[in-house]
């Protein structure tokens, strides 16, 4: 069983393919600023070193795409005028990755059989292998497939110039191209702010990296939202590479209105209790030790955050930290989140006339700001706050389960299928040919049989 669900696995990784085109021009110089054309998906053509095997200037262009597996492509190189240099197709290997070395001609392109094999290296990460931590926020897309992503890169470059910044994924041998031509909404053309948009399926994290003609500016570590939209927003300067999420908060002490949970309770008296859980999500510092949160009229409801997996906390050391109090009832309450008895941030929280109240925080590099995703308020249509991320984590983690067995599904039913259509082709359908052959010459016999007879009567 295992096996099988191994060669199931493998069967899902085929089905994307690498593509890497490898063009020397160092005899002809045909190659302008060119693209080549994998199965109609453009990339450029660069000699700079910072794709994996290429030797900057040598005058052999490197360009790369990921699409389906294929028996065969088409490759065809242009000029930046449009103009086609030349078109081939080529037969495709099996595995994960294909590379094709060719080379210019007085009248197109040719396969390059004398050249050597390209080396697969990367280009080298800092030497400190340091992390950055960034949060990724939601936006707004439209048409995209469910469980799908679409994760729109912004790079600002204003102050520092770059020549081709890159993304590349880390577990997966991908790369974006970061551009500055106003190709995505939003984009204003040589601004100095870097764009570039990845397709995927939603997860709650992307490990990447930001190169520049071959240059490492930084390996990043990015916490995304539950969202099919998703922004990270990064700006690179005289300091190196970091987040630029602009927190639209002062310093003062913030005010929100917790979302409301549980049974709407008709009474105000003073007797009136209500739970109260506040969540930290510190997956972007993760520096909180021994935090707590304390209330400044109620000092008796302060108590300390959990990360341990137990009470209503849903995974360990996740740094998604939880607390669970039960207040007085009152209009608003103050609270004061510290760490080992050092202020990490205050809120006024509104509380809602209902029996439970969720309010959900998240640390910065500013203090504790509240996360301000909406969600569905109350019967009166009050404004309400975030909905909890380790639930967006869950619904996340049940959808990658469901998308694996549908596809898993999918493949063994695909490969039931194919079993029968070749046992039905190598075994049933020559024996029902056979059967029927033999069936006709029975007849035929005992029609001449009949015809013998009639000619002796």
């Amino acid at each position: 069983m295992l096996s099988f669900l191994m060669l199931l696995v493998n069967n899902v990784v085929a089905e994307s393919l690498v593509v890497r085109v490898a063009i020397d021009d160092r005899q002809f110089k045909r190659l302008k600023e060119s693209v080549v054309l994998i199965e109609g998906l453009s990339s450029p053509l660069l000699d700079n070193g910072s794709l994996p095997g290429d030797v900057a200037n040598d005058g052999i262009f490197v360009g790369q795409a990921n699409i389906q597996h294929q028996e065969s492509l088409i490759l065809t190189v242009q000029n930046a005028d449009g103009q086609q240099v030349g078109q081939l197709e080529v037969s495709v290997p099996e595995g994960a990755s294909a590379t094709f070395q060719l080379k210019t001609s007085n009248t197109g392109i040719v396969l390059d059989l004398n050249a050597p094999n390209m080396p697969a290296q990367e280009a080298k990460a800092p030497t400190d292998d340091t992390i950055l931590q960034v949060q990724a926020v939601e936006r707004s897309v439209t048409d995209l497939p469910e469980g799908q992503s679409e994760i729109l890169i912004r790079l600002d470059a204003s102050t520092r110039a770059l020549n081709e910044p890159m993304l590349t994924i880390a577990e997966r041998p991908e790369w974006t191209m970061l551009s500055d031509d106003g190709g995505v909404d939003g984009d204003d053309p040589d601004d100095g702010i870097y764009t570039g948009l990845i397709r995927m399926p939603a997860r709650e994290s992307l490990q990447f990296k930001i190169t520049d003609s071959g240059k490492v500016l930084g390996n990043l570590q990015a916490s995304l939202p539950s969202a099919q939209g998703v922004e990270i927003t990064l700006r690179y300067n005289q300091y190196g590479l970091s987040s630029a999420v602009q927190d639209d908060v002062d310093n003062d002490v913030m005010v929100g209105q917790a979302t409301p949970k549980g049974e709407r309770i008709v009474s105000t008296s003073a007797s009136d209790k209500i739970a109260l859980t506040v969540f930290f999500d510190d997956r972007l510092r993760r520096r909180l030790q021994i935090p707590a949160v304390t209330f400044l009229n109620q000092p008796s409801a302060g108590v300390n955050f959990r990360d341990d997996g137990g009470g209503g906390d849903e995974e360990a050391n996740d740094h998604i930290w939880i607390a669970s109090t039960v207040l007085e009832r009152e209009e608003f309450v103050q609270l004061t989140v510290i760490d080992k008895e050092i202020e990490q941030g205050q809120l006024t929280v509104f509380l809602p006339s209902t029996s439970e109240a969720v309010v959900w925080l998240r640390g910065t590099e500013s203090g504790v700001k509240l996360i301000t995703e909406p969600t569905q308020g109350s019967t009166e249509g009050s404004a309400t706050t975030s909905e909890s991320t380790g639930v967006g984590m869950s619904s996340d983690r049940l959808a990658h389960v469901l998308w694996v067995m549908m596809a898993l599904f999918a493949i063994g039913f695909a490969y039931v299928r194919t079993v029968f259509q070749q046992r039905w082709a190598t075994d049933v359908e020559p024996t029902m040919r056979r059967m029927n052959q033999f069936l006709d010459r029975q007849t035929g016999n005992q029609e001449q049989e009949d015809i013998d007879g009639s000619d002796n009567t």
